[in-house]
């Protein structure tokens, strides 16, 4: 269908101020300064083409590098509260790509150029019978394509057109493609939902999901993509199977269905797979018919005596119990399974408020749990200790955690009660004892800089030059009282990047030059600086990228 130069087709007014007020300003939070000078670049060349909109979706193509366009997609997300984008390009850095920020501008400035699928829609249901399929007619003479979506989705023709996306090995290079094809099924899906086609809705969702489980061994989802994708085909089928009006045998051969898409899953989708399955449930009849399935289930995988599955299957029926409100066999379940249990239990005993008894089972726990679940029990109790007013073996739990995984949140934990308890002193000599002995600079380093000790802090940082980021906290900490010993961490994270040789290492040690070159010029030694940039270029005059990224600096 052509355009129309009538101005009804054009935007105008929008529904949510978030996404149809947007100024320059607004569109440069959405990402770095890189990436919106690059789309403002895109945008000032005329690249934004085959620009629509409908509802708060903004879609359109922008012309890169390579001979075809890369095609966006950005919404606004209600549940979300903010702008999201999908564009066909491999750019996976930032959110928003320069793409997607080159649609952005257009669509603030050059607002007239989209057009209102809406208003095309509303002035459609004007015309006479004979005038749409005239229409249509003209469409798919002018684009063939635009015949998949006029296919009834239970035709053999529709499912070989689903068929064929996967009739390759999918390189990882032709995700996103991928992605944006499954994803305008799926938007169809879910209007025909929104427009109470339920059943219609149903089949069409039910057959990209099982399409997706059956093909993914088939893609190259290193990003987690396709996943990402079914965990919301997902979440959307269970919302539909929820008000599904179908006879009970219908219903029950579907959860059956669901479940054995469950228990036969080869790729670690079973998450997804078992909220849905639970999701899916609102009477009395779905929840038995999950339960029975799921204890037999649970039997089959207890015969094998593997712990992972069958704590897979507890939880299940954990959360249909939890979701239907049957404490009685919820506690039942804990109880008889704990080794598979034992964090559900505590958490449900906190929420009740039993702090002595989750304390109790959290002290039980322990015999069970290994590597990191132990870890996490140990500072669970610490917590229950805690809360108890039991704050001398409180620490001793945070403090026998943090040995075993050294995270900031633990550190945070120790310091705050030890203060309390007037033991910082204390705790402090033994911590960076044990810190030094493990060779940990960034806890070092960050409790050096709370307590402003940056001298210390700086020989750790000099000791551990590749922590990067942690040196970096001390040079900034640095700048105002010790200039020369941040210049010196700046120079120093530069030299082990360029060490690296590839270009985004030259461009990360220009970032840091130009720190140095900042506090040497306050310190009046600009000269001395431009001296030893020199230096550095002559050092490494075969290396032509980084004597690019030096050019300018």
């Amino acid at each position: 269908m052509m355009r129309s130069k009538n101005a009804e087709y054009w935007v105008v007014n929008f529904l949510s101020k978030e996404l149809f007020n947007l100024e320059n300003k607004d569109v440069k939070g959405l990402c770095s300064k890189k990436v919106f000078d690059r789309g403002l670049g895109y945008f000032r060349e005329g690249r934004v083409s085959n620009t629509l909109v409908h509802g708060l979706i903004l879609h359109g193509e922008v012309a890169g590098n390579e001979p075809k366009s890369y095609k966006i997609k950005i919404k606004y997300g209600e549940k979300e509260r903010r702008l999201i984008a999908k564009c066909t390009c491999p750019f996976d850095l930032e959110e928003f790509c320069k793409h997607s920020i080159a649609l952005l501008l257009h669509w603030i400035h050059k607002r007239e150029e989209f057009l209102n699928i809406d208003l095309v829609l509303n002035d459609l249901r004007t015309k006479s019978k004979e005038e749409i399929l005239r229409l249509i007619e003209e469409s798919i003479t002018a684009n063939p394509s635009i015949i998949n979506y006029l296919l009834d989705t239970n035709s053999k023709t529709f499912k070989k057109q689903l068929e064929a996306l996967f009739s390759n090995q999918v390189n990882y290079d032709d995700v996103r493609e991928l992605i944006e094809k499954l994803e305008e099924v799926r938007d169809a899906a879910e209007k025909l939902f929104e427009k109470k086609n339920v059943q219609e809705s149903f089949d069409l969702l039910k057959e990209i999901i099982d399409l997706c489980i059956r093909n993914y061994g088939n893609v190259d989802d290193s990003d987690g993509n396709i996943a990402g994708f079914i965990e919301d085909s997902v979440e959307l089928y269970s919302r539909i199977i929820q008000v599904l009006n179908v006879e009970w045998t219908v219903k029950q051969k579907i959860h059956e269905d669901n479940w054995k898409m469950f228990v036969m899953d080869e790729y670690g989708l079973s998450d997804y797979i078992s909220k849905m399955i639970v999701d899916s449930c609102t009477i009395e009849n779905d929840f038995n018919v999950i339960e029975k399935l799921a204890l037999e289930e649970l039997q089959k995988r207890k015969e094998k005596e593997d712990g992972y599955a069958v704590s897979e299957i507890v939880n299940i029926l954990l959360d249909i119990y939890e979701k239907k409100k049957d404490d009685e066999k919820f506690l039942f379940l804990c109880e008889k399974e704990f080794k598979h249990s034992y964090l559900r239990y505590i958490e449900y005993l906190e929420t009740k408020r039993q702090i002595n008894e989750a304390a109790q089972c959290c002290t039980r726990a322990l015999y069970f749990a290994t590597g990191f679940l132990k870890t996490d029990l140990i500072e669970k109790l610490g917590d229950l200790k805690y809360a108890q007013g039991s704050y001398g073996e409180s620490l001793s739990l945070y403090i026998e955690a943090f040995e075993d995984r050294r995270e900031d949140k633990l550190l945070k934990k120790i310091r705050h009660l030890s203060e309390e308890l007037a033991l910082w002193k204390n705790v402090r000599d033994k911590l960076i004892s044990f810190l030094k002995q493990k060779g940990d600079s960034h806890n070092l380093i960050k409790i050096y800089l709370k307590e402003g000790d940056l001298t210390s802090a700086f020989r750790i940082a000099s000791l551990y030059t590749t922590n990067r980021l942690d040196a970096e906290s001390v040079a900034k900490a640095s700048e105002e009282s010790m200039p020369h010993k941040a210049a010196e961490i700046y120079r120093n994270i530069a030299e082990e990047y360029i060490k690296q040789s590839d270009r985004i290492s030259y461009r990360a040690a220009k970032y840091y030059y130009k720190s140095m070159k900042r506090l040497y010029t306050s310190l009046g030694k600009a000269e001395q600086f431009r001296y030893y940039i020199d230096g550095i270029k002559l050092a490494n005059k075969r290396k032509h990228a980084l004597q690019e990224e030096l050019s300018n600096l």
